[in-house]
């Protein structure tokens, strides 16, 4: 890999350019080249990213090269909004096409889509416009309404939540957008206002989002969130689940691999951390709550319904053991 274009690639954010390229000796033939030996990532026609640099990246930050490159392209012609400006905001990002960059044209350009870009016509004042990881975007509130309304209200209650969990913005700043939303009558704006409703900056992780989304979509009793447990006996704190029915006596808890790769401590092994969890949930069945857990897996869509009723199962299972001595749960 030729040093020079790694480095202008790290500078930019993750790509350089065909023209780049022949400047530093590269013909076109010398680049397909590089391109079979896997050097280097072809990632829009005459675009290209260190193959190291480029596969090491998540497909947000894929995404950000992306939207970087049609930003170089199209200058101050457009905006990168939508879910695309939600991404360089830093918010989670589930179930959408992230090879589409999302722009907003300033230039009075039509709508449309073409080679990966989606054309949006909309008003954006020049002040609501900011620089951020290299994209010009629209502030933080209406990057997410925006992409709010492009998406499914589960995709938004993910984008949602962890705009809240940064604590840049409130939901009160997401609700005006909301309210301006119904005089401009802006396309989907209803999901983004169930998004918004629904969204909390406690649900910790794209995995608790769906959750607490397919809870809404199946019409599952309200959960509480982060709920903190403690013993009867001496107050000792036992830990805090993702969810919890009080009125039924039960926890529930996401289990996706980033809950127990987080919480590994220097020098323990990835099955101490599966035990700890275990006796854990062994203490808090003691003090007379019952558990359900589920996985990726439970969250797809076409195994939602079976989740739920197993989850309604175990509530129902929980009051009948645990509902005589209702204080248990503190």
């Amino acid at each position: 890999m030729d040093t020079a274009l790694e480095q202008l690639a790290v500078r930019r954010g993750g790509y350089f350019t065909r023209s780049e390229a022949h400047d530093c000796g590269y013909d076109d033939r010398a680049i397909q080249a590089a391109i079979r030996a896997g050097e280097w990532t072809r990632v829009r026609r005459g675009y290209y990213s260190p193959s190291p640099l480029y596969d090491d990246l998540d497909d947000a930050g894929k995404h950000l090269v992306l939207g970087r490159i049609v930003q170089r392209r199209m200058g101050d012609r457009v905006a990168i909004t939508h879910a695309s400006a939600s991404t360089a905001w830093g918010h989670d990002q589930w179930g959408w096409d992230m090879s589409v960059v999302h722009v907003t044209r300033l230039d009075g350009g039509a709508g449309r889509i073409e080679a990966g870009i989606r054309h949006h016509r909309a008003k954006i004042d020049e002040s609501e416009l900011v620089w951020i990881n290299g994209l010009r975007v629209p502030s933080e509130s209406r990057s997410v309404f925006e992409a709010c309304t492009g998406v499914s209200v589960e995709s938004g209650l993910c984008v949602v939540s962890s705009a809240l969990r940064s604590g840049r913005i409130t939901k009160e700043d997401l609700e005006e957008y909301g309210q301006r939303s119904r005089s401009l009558a802006w396309p989907r704006s209803r999901n983004a206002r169930i998004a918004i409703r629904l969204g909390d900056g406690r649900l910790e992780s794209v995995g608790e989002s769906r959750s607490f989304a397919m809870f809404y979509r199946h019409a599952m009793p309200r959960p509480e969130l982060q709920y903190e447990m403690r013993a009867a006996r001496d107050g000792r704190l036992l830990g805090y689940n993702d969810f919890a029915w009080p009125d039924y006596c039960h926890l529930g808890e996401f289990d996706g691999k980033r809950k127990y790769t987080r919480d590994i401590k220097p020098d323990e092994e990835p099955g101490e951390v599966v035990f700890r969890e275990k006796r854990r949930e062994d203490d808090m069945r003691r003090e007379g709550a019952g558990m359900s857990r589920w996985i990726w897996r439970d969250l797809e869509e076409s195994r939602q319904a079976t989740t739920v009723r197993q989850i309604e199962s175990e509530m129902r299972e929980s009051r009948r053991r645990y509902g005589h001595n209702r204080t248990i749960i503190a």
